[in-house]
């Protein structure tokens, strides 16, 4: 149509299933972007009969009925854990990954081994770095934040027009 896609949440207006699922304790993206994919999902979903439903044999097809495919996908997701869906869905090969709560992003192992997590000199805060890399390594936080009211001539200098 020459127009850039609309805002589709967590998934894509141009590919159907491709979005997060809510899961008994959770989300779990689901991108099943192609033919192949979604026999499969359709399979682990219980419902093999999907990948032959007139509405649902192609990604075109897919993403025209959208809603009722969502439906159908979410009534079985909302019957397992996020885990448990995942371990089908890994079985079967079909791209899934779990949507993390903060508390989960700081507790897994892959955010402590690509060094998200900085702290202070002291040791005594953890906060997370910059979310990027430079030449591989994430940037390191240099120094310790300024004592309260530390920068208040310098500031009031810039306010008077100063500097």
């Amino acid at each position: 149509s020459g127009k850039p896609p609309g805002k589709a949440g967590s998934g894509t207006i141009m590919i159907a299933p491709y979005q997060a699922f809510p899961t008994k304790d959770g989300e779990l993206i689901i991108a099943a972007g192609n033919n192949s994919l979604f026999r499969k999902l359709a399979a682990v979903m219980g419902h093999p009969e999907w990948a032959e439903d007139p509405r649902f044999r192609t990604n075109g097809l897919r993403v025209e009925n959208k809603p009722a495919l969502v439906a159908l996908i979410a009534g079985v997701t909302t019957q397992a854990t996020t885990a448990e869906m995942a371990a089908r869905l890994d079985d079967a090969g079909v791209p899934n990954a779990p949507v993390h709560t903060m508390d989960q992003v700081a507790a897994h192992p892959q955010t402590a081994a690509s060094g998200m997590f900085r702290g202070d000199a002291d040791g005594r805060l953890r906060f997370f770095g910059l979310p990027f890399s430079l030449d591989g390594a994430r940037p390191a936080r240099e120094g310790t934040a300024h004592a309260l009211g530390t920068d208040n001539d310098w500031l009031e200098e810039v306010l008077r027009g100063g500097l």
